[in-house]
């Protein structure tokens, strides 16, 4: 009888435990993400921009350098056309950022997500959304553009693995 009495104690701990566990949202696989990225498509402010061949260059690299390294690595560089119709490099941050993470809301709620984070020169930090869909890794968020924070949504094609 005492056996069973310490079992029927035990059950509602077990049942608590693996309820808690199941509750939380798994966060993304980093090795999904890691890549070479190339541009598809661009929204800015939710109007499609038409891209040039030259546009399509822009490319979003993830990588990692260690299990020391909490964080993985990103660099995103931006080409577009000069007068000439030159491809040139427009814009090039190499001190980027990400993780998958879970965020935890002031009621208990967990939701999970991949922010990219960087810092502008003028020391204004950055914080987009990655995301995985149809093969397609997806960045949105606001950004400055001509001293105007517009929202963005950028699509890109993964081009390569990273080299191990």
């Amino acid at each position: 009888m005492t056996t069973l009495k310490y079992f029927y104690l035990f059950i509602p701990c077990f049942v608590f435990l693996s309820c808690v566990e199941d509750d939380l949202p798994e966060t993304q696989d980093p090795n999904l993400f890691m890549g070479v990225w190339k541009l598809e498509s661009s929204m800015i402010n939710n109007t499609a921009e038409t891209l040039s061949e030259c546009d399509k260059e822009s490319t979003l690299i993830l990588f990692w350098f260690s299990e020391a390294d909490p964080f993985y690595n990103a660099e995103i560089y931006t080409y577009q056309a000069n007068e000439s119709g030159e491809c040139v490099e427009t814009e090039r941050i190499l001190n980027a950022s990400w993780v998958p993470s879970l965020t935890f809301t002031s009621d208990g709620n967990a939701t999970a997500g991949v922010p990219l984070t960087y810092t502008l020169e003028d020391n204004m930090t950055i914080t987009l959304e990655l995301g995985l869909e149809d093969e397609l890794l997806t960045l949105e968020g606001e950004i400055p553009i001509e001293d105007k924070m517009v929202s963005i949504s950028r699509s890109y094609r993964k081009l390569r693995q990273q080299v191990p």
